[in-house]
């Protein structure tokens, strides 16, 4: 139960970040900014939020009268205070990034602001020095707190650990633009097209695409690529928002931990000790993710159209019955 609320946490943080690699790969692929992307994603993610929230509390009422050692959570905490000048002031670069994601600010001054506002933090107020500082943006930050668990959880980042996503996107755009140059790719959407005439049908083949897309390939940006590529001319046709596609492709990742063989099963069955298999039942946010988005497809609520309509409400749009004449 804790593992699936944990990821559950997880991947909530994940889907609602500006510096997300999953959000700027998939928004690049959409060709819409990460903001319409970000906004697009709330209408699916806070009623997931409220279905897991509920759920956990409920499984959590179970156990009001255990007592938990909080040994432990001391030990981390006097390392960490050990360590680190920990106060509210290490928030600002947090609050900055929130504040220019609220005022549309472009995101890669957005970025640059959050980075270097780190920066300055980490030199003025950690006792960092500007040698190290550039040795962890390239290499990642390795503390030394005397407890090997928190030095290994904090141990992370750099550009160096995006190579990996660089690679595949160097592998997998050029993959996605044989299959449009070669015009296989058309045919086999013009085809597949053919039964895709509504927006329900759309946002729920897509889903499954995306889906079983991690799961035979092992990997989420592999996914990513070819559903983006493939849905993007059916999406068109329907005069739905590009960020509607981002959106649906983007919570593909949310379910990627639920299979043995994928890169995310497997790095957390080795972190947690157990099989995804255990944890799937109690993972309830990424399972009632691509429930609630085939929901958002079939009613309508969250669906956005070109035209400037949506999907709900007064200025609801009803596409047409034949949807080669909306074409």
């Amino acid at each position: 139960m804790i593992i699936g609320a944990i990821l559950s946490g997880t991947y909530l943080g994940d889907k609602m970040s500006i510096i997300s690699e999953s959000c700027v790969l998939v928004s690049a692929l959409s060709e819409v900014s990460i903001i319409k992307h970000l906004y697009s994603m709330l209408y699916v993610v806070v009623p997931t939020v409220v279905i897991a929230l509920v759920t956990y509390a409920i499984l959590g009422y179970g156990y009001k009268d255990l007592v938990v050692d909080t040994a432990a959570l001391q030990q981390m905490g006097d390392a960490l205070n050990s360590r680190f000048t920990l106060n509210p002031i290490c928030l600002l670069p947090l609050a900055l990034l929130i504040f220019l994601i609220i005022r549309k600010t472009s995101p890669d001054i957005t970025l640059v602001a959050g980075v270097i506002s780190a920066c300055i933090l980490a030199i003025a107020m950690q006792d960092v020095s500007f040698k190290s500082m550039l040795s962890a943006l390239m290499s990642g930050f390795k503390p030394e707190t005397g407890l090997p668990h928190v030095d290994k959880m904090l141990s992370k980042g750099g550009l160096n650990s995006m190579s990996s996503t660089i690679q595949i996107m160097m592998l997998g755009l050029p993959v996605g633009g044989v299959l449009k140059g070669t015009g296989m790719l058309d045919q086999i959407v013009y085809n597949f097209a053919n039964y895709l005439r509504t927006t329900a049908q759309a946002v729920t083949a897509a889903t499954m695409t995306v889906l079983l897309g991690g799961a035979v390939t092992a990997d989420t940006y592999a996914s990513y690529i070819l559903t983006t590529t493939a849905y993007k001319p059916v999406f068109d046709k329907l005069k739905l928002e590009r960020y509607v596609l981002s959106r649906v492709c983007d919570m593909g990742v949310v379910c990627n931990c639920l299979f043995p063989w994928t890169a995310g099963g497997m790095f957390y069955s080795q972190l947690f000790g157990i099989s995804p298999l255990v944890y799937a039942p109690y993972y309830v946010w990424g399972i009632a993710m691509p429930l609630v988005i085939i929901f958002c497809g079939v009613t309508g609520w969250g669906i956005f159209y070109t035209n400037g309509r949506k999907g709900w409400g007064k200025n609801k749009y009803i596409p047409p019955k034949d949807n080669r004449e909306a074409a």
